[in-house]
């Protein structure tokens, strides 16, 4: 174990801390180094051929059983990283775990600072990921602008929309976009999707082409997928979708719209989206929160009117199907505009949705209604020390 004491120099090499060449299939882990009283530890890595975690661990005493995360990060092959870090204990040690079980090149370079540096920023136009360095920044920016422009790696600026546009809709509870109420599909069976119109086909057809959905599969991870329409008619998406949080109509014939309604259901029939017809996305107010992942509640926006009923902000707990009223707005047959804060936090994997409840009696006459959740998708929290100073 090399030991480091503080001399006249500003920055030193850390040769235990370091490793250049072979990546072994069991990884590398150094020991714990001492860094004397330096303030800042820099570490400089790149895996070129496997997909490797990068584990920063720290301690009291050159005692690897008090070893406790100081960082963590999930490293895809070639991707180069960097990261300077504030010294919390008198020692630390860095491992890197081979995730693909097969020996590879490595480059970790780490080094022990005096002073703390700083970064000149202003992110203006350019992203500020989470892993940041500390920076003397201009504040030039909205944080709500550059979240919507997809500046803040890791956050996302979410909006729930959902429209209802009807003369008629019955007397059952419905979600807003939807013909039905949604309900969590945990059946784990394929998700199928149909097609309405024999326009919406492709290649000839002259409405909708292909369609992206994107979706959290039944393991709770978010992605999405370009299907081609094949009207009319239902086919199997070879998926297995619990939710649907946005569909999407991207190639068309010379309408440049979809011709017919287009919607998602589960193998049980019960509707997971809705796309319009002519309206090319799907405007359904529901939105599941994908794994590793909390969502904020920030506002909801209602515009419309309605016969007599309410507008509730529900959330569905995934582990248990129970449903929890997060907010009622009364709709009334006189136009309305109402903005209300809901500063909610939704915790991963639970589900959003807002439904129309009629008071007991079919509703007649128009119903229209236009309603968005506004919300920001954000990481956990890091459990590491350092992010909770």
């Amino acid at each position: 174990m090399s030991v480091y004491n503080q001399t006249s120099e500003p920055y030193t090499f850390l040769v235990g801390g370091s490793s250049f060449g072979s990546l072994p299939v069991i990884g590398f882990k150094s020991g714990l180094m001492s860094v004397g009283t330096y303030s800042l530890i820099n570490v400089s890595f790149q895996s070129v051929d496997t997909n490797t975690t990068l584990k920063i661990f720290q301690a009291p005493t050159q005692t690897e059983a008090e070893e406790n995360l100081l960082f963590q990060i999930s490293l895809p092959a070639d991707k180069y990283f960097y990261k300077r870090f504030q010294i919390q204990g008198g020692f630390y040690s860095i491992q890197v775990v081979n995730e693909d079980g097969v020996e590879g090149s490595l480059f970790l370079s780490s080094a022990a600072s005096a002073n703390s540096n700083f970064s000149a920023s202003t992110f203006l136009n350019s992203k500020m990921t989470i892993n940041e360095n500390t920076s003397l920044m201009r504040v030039g920016n909205s944080y709500h602008n550059d979240l919507i422009r997809g500046m803040h790696q890791s956050f996302k600026k979410v909006n729930i929309q959902g429209i209802v546009s009807s003369t008629n809709i019955g007397t059952a509870e419905l979600t807003i976009g939807l013909t039905e109420n949604f309900q969590f599909n945990t059946t784990g069976l394929e998700t199928w999707l149909y097609v309405a119109s024999a326009n919406d086909n492709t290649p000839l057809g002259t409405g909708g082409h292909t369609i992206k959905i994107d979706y959290i599969l039944d393991t709770g991870v978010a992605d999405s997928s370009i299907y081609q329409l094949s009207g009319p008619g239902p086919g199997g998406l070879g998926l297995n979708l619990i939710a649907v949080n946005r569909a999407t109509v991207v190639t068309s014939g010379n309408q440049y719209k979809n011709d017919g309604d287009i919607v998602l259901q589960s193998s049980t029939g019960k509707q997971l989206s809705l796309i319009n017809a002519g309206e090319n996305v799907s405007h359904v107010a529901v939105y599941r929160v994908p794994d590793a992942n909390e969502l904020l509640l920030r506002e909801i926006n209602i515009c419309g009117s309605a016969p007599a009923g309410i507008l509730r902000v529900i959330e569905i707990d995934s582990s248990t199907n129970m449903e929890y009223s997060l907010g009622d707005f009364q709709i009334t047959t006189t136009y309305q505009q109402i903005t209300y804060n809901l500063d909610g936090l939704i915790p991963s994997g639970n589900i959003i949705k807002v439904n129309f409840i009629p008071f007991g009696f079919a509703p007649t006459g128009p119903v229209n209604i236009n309603l968005n959740v506004n919300a920001v998708l954000c990481p956990l929290i890091s459990t590491f020390p350092e992010n909770q100073n």
